[in-house]
């Protein structure tokens, strides 16, 4: 996506690397060579075409088994509309969970506190191997706040903590 800009250059680029190859083989008629560049063209295009049409689908959050459980689990619980998540992929989460989610963070213990309470944090989701090593910590950090956050559903992908107590009401 990000040489997306460069294409026409490389077009350009193309073009006059088909033309110099034609210059090179010398075709017998002028009238011949705008047809040979066409035709050049169509079988890159049409060959591009087919690699990208038979290029496997990279796997993808959605596509896991053990995503799909997770979703169904927390949309199964009671009160599930209130929920607010930690989960590695908000906009994932929003869009296939139905559930309003930000990313992990890293922080001091109270820094993640007053974060988790303003957001009005229920549950947080550990898993799926794609979080960077930056937020490493957060499950550790996450799991010394006192009163600790308890363990409530568990795959062989994900981890589910839940905050204690009753859930947090926006002060006014």
């Amino acid at each position: 996506r990000y040489t997306w800009p460069l294409w026409p250059v490389l077009l350009v680029l193309l073009v006059m690397g088909l033309s110099r190859v034609m210059e090179i083989l010398r075709a017998p008629a002028p009238a011949v060579r705008p047809r040979m560049l066409a035709t050049g063209l169509l079988l890159l295009a049409y060959s591009a075409a087919l690699t990208a049409w038979l290029r496997p689908r990279p796997d993808t959050l959605i596509d896991r088994p053990t995503t799909l459980a997770l979703f169904e689990w927390l949309n199964s619980q009671p009160g599930h509309e209130s929920f607010r998540v930690v989960y590695e992929s908000p906009r994932i989460m929003a869009l296939y969970g139905g559930i309003p989610a930000m990313t992990p963070f890293r922080a001091s213990s109270e820094v993640m506190r007053r974060e988790l309470d303003n957001k009005r944090i229920t549950h947080a989701i550990f898993g799926g191997g794609i979080v960077s090593q930056k937020v490493a910590s957060f499950p550790d950090t996450l799991r010394s706040l006192r009163p600790a956050w308890q363990m409530v559903y568990e795959n062989a992908e994900y981890q589910v903590l839940a905050r204690p107590g009753p859930p947090l009401l926006r002060s006014p």
